[in-house]
């Protein structure tokens, strides 16, 4: 990233902890006025917070399309068109790897590819 980016826009989700909220700091840094979206809504109103320059926290859940439809029209109205699109939002599975979870990967994974889609078309609209 370079220190070129004013005005510009990010949406960040799964923003509340961890590589999320990593990202969003850096970006944050860089000039971005960021859109956090995760589920845990005191955690991204701290970051938001913390980060200023406009950012702001959005309670979303990327496995609900009318959520993410919600969130995306509330970026447009309140930060204008995204530029950038960081789809970090995950579950993650507590234990080692077994071959016998099979069904529980596929919770997993299977949210994380529509919710990439999904989040991408409502940006766009």
């Amino acid at each position: 990233m370079t220190s070129s980016t004013p005005d510009k826009v990010a949406v960040v989700t799964g923003a509340s902890s961890g590589i999320g909220a990593a990202t969003a700091r850096a970006l944050a840094a860089d000039g971005y006025r960021v859109a956090l979206l995760a589920r845990r809504l005191d955690r991204i109103t701290t970051l938001a917070d913390e980060l200023g320059n406009g950012s702001i926290a959005i309670e979303a859940d990327v496995t609900d399309r009318d959520s993410i439809v919600v969130a995306a029209d509330r970026v447009r109205q309140e930060l204008g068109t995204a530029d950038a699109l960081i789809n970090n939002a995950g579950v993650m599975l507590l234990g080692p790897f077994d071959s016998d979870q099979r069904e529980d990967y596929r919770q997993m994974i299977g949210p994380l590819r529509r919710q990439a889609a999904d989040t991408l078309r409502a940006l766009e609209r």
